[in-house]
């Protein structure tokens, strides 16, 4: 006896209610579905807002300490400049120079290029 034979005996009656069954737990399953991937969505949704506040968090730190940094250079060569007359900021100067000969003369280069470039462009 077949499917077609199974469902030729069945009452119209039968047929609903077997018809609602399968319905119902279609919807069963529907909701499951939906609820579970409602659940890894809200699970990956956090995961990535953690991650957004701590690289948010890491991005602020390293700006804080960068600012900082740039505060604490410009203090100093403040402070330097007022304590330092002119003959001793060239003898300084002078001192860097005979110290760090090719590195002087490639930022000399360096800004030579830069200023270059930029009058250029004028």
């Amino acid at each position: 006896m077949g499917t077609r034979d199974t469902f030729n005996n069945w009452s119209s009656d039968e047929l609903k209610e077997r018809n609602n069954q399968m319905a119902n737990e279609l919807d069963r399953g529907v909701d499951r579905t939906v609820d579970f991937a409602k659940e890894k969505a809200n699970t990956a949704k956090s995961y990535v807002n953690d991650l957004a506040g701590e690289a948010s968090s890491a991005v602020s730190k390293a700006m804080d300490k960068t600012v900082s940094t740039v505060q604490d250079g410009y203090e100093a060569g403040k402070q330097y400049l007022a304590d330092h007359d002119i003959e001793k900021i060239a003898d300084d100067f002078t001192g860097v120079i005979k110290k760090y000969p090719v590195q002087t003369l490639f930022a000399g280069i360096g800004l030579g290029i830069l200023i270059g470039n930029t009058l250029s462009r004028r």
